[in-house]
């Protein structure tokens, strides 16, 4: 399966395909494991003059929207805790864990997801977890103003359209990359958040002790036109890309398709 590839002029090769979304939930979630893993390779080609995709860091930037409802906790989070896992198993609601940290989310149709894999050797500022926080969001920010959407960076990563919650966001650094993703509400069934996630025992201060009909919101902007905002966010093109579903398959086997990883007490 082709993907698509942008390129920025300078040093930079990013990936982006417009809709690079999987039926199976987990290989969603290990995609971006796939990115970053493909990105550090090829750092280390680098580093060891073996060859490699480009003369310069590579840097991806994917897009996908979920079918189905489900639910992504962090790398931390404890399902027992922060779901309704009951409502899950009668509902066939997978609960899934990302490699992240972060809090538990819901997704499913009407969400548009995002994940961006950055260059640490050209962005070394970005290993700072506050100014990684601040430099994607500003750009998620500059693209809902291209829409026509005036959002705002609130509490610690979080999105918000007014005092209302319409993105949070995750990230996780490597050796040289830094993957950052997160989750836009667009046309997402909210009714649905209450039913099987519980309230977070930690909150942003911001949120106070709203419930989660009363915080969050969908922001009334076509996916396709939010998409082509944020890549025009980062400045970027269009190249071709191979996405290797052997290795993708593999991570679905031995973690992100498994109990012992997703639902790991």
């Amino acid at each position: 399966m082709a993907a698509n590839l942008l390129w920025v002029a300078g040093a930079y090769t990013w990936s982006l395909d417009f809709d690079l979304t999987f039926g199976l939930p987990a290989k969603n979630i290990a995609c971006d494991q796939w990115m970053l893993d493909r990105a550090e390779r090829e750092a280390i080609a680098r580093e060891r003059h073996l060859p490699s995709q480009g003369t310069g860091p590579v840097e991806y930037l994917r897009f996908w929207q979920p079918s189905n409802l489900f639910v992504v906790m962090g790398r931390s989070g404890k399902y027992l805790e922060e779901v309704h896992f009951q409502r899950c198993h009668e509902d066939g609601v997978e609960v899934l864990r990302r490699s992240s940290g972060g809090g538990t989310i819901l997704t499913g149709p009407g969400c548009l997801m995002y994940s961006v894999v950055l260059s640490l050797e050209e962005r070394p500022g970005l290993r700072d977890i506050s100014k990684a926080h601040q430099f994607v969001g500003q750009k998620i920010c500059q693209a809902f103003l291209d829409c026509g959407q005036a959002v705002e960076l609130r509490g610690y990563s979080d999105v918000c359209l007014g005092d209302y919650k319409c993105s949070g966001n995750a990230l996780r650094i490597g050796r040289n990359h830094l993957l950052y993703h997160g989750t836009l509400l667009l046309e997402f069934a909210l009714e649905e958040i209450p039913y099987y996630l519980r309230m977070p025992n930690r909150r942003p201060r911001y949120r106070g002790s709203r419930e989660h009909l009363e915080f969050v919101t969908n922001v009334p902007v076509a996916a396709s036109e939010l998409q082509k905002a944020i890549a025009q966010s980062f400045g970027t093109q269009r190249l071709p890309m191979e996405i290797d579903h052997q290795q993708l398959d593999h991570l679905v086997a031995v973690r992100y398709g498994q109990s012992d990883w997703n639902l790991k007490i």
